[in-house]
């Protein structure tokens, strides 16, 4: 029954409302804004002037230095701290290491086993330590090691017999002097 008086009743729409008057405080609130935005946009506008003139002078001082050669400089300050560990870095990479590796290599004494080897900071020294079944076989690799490239002067340091599960081995402690830049220059190492 409710329904039925709801659909029953008719719905008046007016298209031509008069309009409300706008309150005199959404009036003050748009002028506040108005003069806000506008002293805003005074006070800004040196400043943008000041950035245009100074990205100017810094394009124009980018392009005299690419005319006279001279690298950019980064954007930020390096330390030297930081500048003195990349050139380390540098220096470490321009080592001779594959000449190095190949001499490892072709040191190739069978039963020998090179388990492990470090370089000094200064590249001049380089500690070994290899097992073999015999001393004799240590030696020998030794011998094959050492030479006139990059690998100087091999020492047996010391020694010591172990038990490993196929036996006794020895494992020895090898020093060898590293050839200097200078050596290694004039010899044309590969």
């Amino acid at each position: 029954m409710r329904r039925r008086a709801l659909l029953g009743r008719r719905f008046q729409i007016d298209f031509a409302s008069t309009r409300q008057p706008v309150p005199t405080l959404a009036w003050l609130l748009l002028l506040f804004g108005l003069s806000a935005a506008a002293a805003v946009g005074i006070d800004i506008a040196p400043r943008w002037q000041m950035r245009e003139r100074l990205l100017s002078q810094h394009a124009d001082l980018e392009r005299r230095a690419l005319q006279t050669g001279l690298a950019r400089m980064p954007a930020h300050a390096v330390s030297p701290a930081d500048q003195a560990e990349v050139h380390m870095v540098l220096a470490e990479l321009q080592r001779p290491w594959q000449a190095l590796f190949q001499q490892f290599e072709s040191a190739n004494v069978p039963k020998v086993y090179l388990v492990q080897w470090s370089v000094d900071s200064g590249f001049r020294d380089v500690q070994l330590l290899a097992e073999a079944a015999q001393l004799d076989d240590v030696l020998l690799y030794s011998k094959k090691l050492g030479g006139d490239h990059t690998v100087r002067r091999v020492r047996l340091t010391h020694h010591e017999w172990r038990s490993a599960p196929v036996g006794r081995v020895v494992v020895a402690n090898l020093t060898a002097e590293l050839a200097s830049d200078s050596d290694a220059a004039g010899e044309g190492l590969r």
